[in-house]
């Protein structure tokens, strides 16, 4: 029996979040993340959405997004596919890169919306990888007009 498919209100705010198939990384180099990072602007303004936080770890990411499309699960497909069939080709691999569905939690108010954005934010601080969230060069904001 397939899934059922997931509704994203246009207007929505959402933190999304996917993983490494079997935690292994989605990126190995900063090639890797750079094109990413293009791939996630690219995604943004082709589905509409306005990226209030991102966050790129090496076996996962995490986005705050608020879409006037409603195209979320479009966009993120879009983002992984691309994503993964550039690295497996960049690194002779083949498969699935990302685990199943990614994650998304429907953001219901602006404290929601700016607690989601400094845990995103806050990511490589709390796995050690810096001492400050400014310190970490793949997070930010995108800010693709919705």
């Amino acid at each position: 029996m397939p899934r059922p498919l997931r509704c994203f209100e246009p207007g929505g705010f959402y933190h999304l979040t996917a993983r490494g198939n079997n935690g292994r990384d989605i990126v190995i180099d900063d090639d890797d993340r750079a094109a990413f990072v293009k791939l996630l602007a690219r995604s943004a303004v082709r589905f509409r959405m306005h990226v209030h936080a991102w966050c790129l770890m090496t076996n996962h990411y995490h986005l705050v997004v608020e879409t006037s499309s409603g195209q979320v699960s479009q966009a993120v497909q879009y983002l992984n596919g691309a994503h993964a069939r550039r690295f497996n080709r960049r690194h002779g691999r083949e498969g699935h890169l990302f685990r199943a569905r990614f994650r998304a939690t429907l953001l219901e108010d602006e404290r929601h919306l700016e607690a989601a954005c400094a845990y995103v934010l806050l990511n490589p601080v709390r796995a050690g990888l810096v001492a400050a969230p400014e310190d970490w060069r793949w997070a930010g904001a995108v800010g693709s007009p919705a």
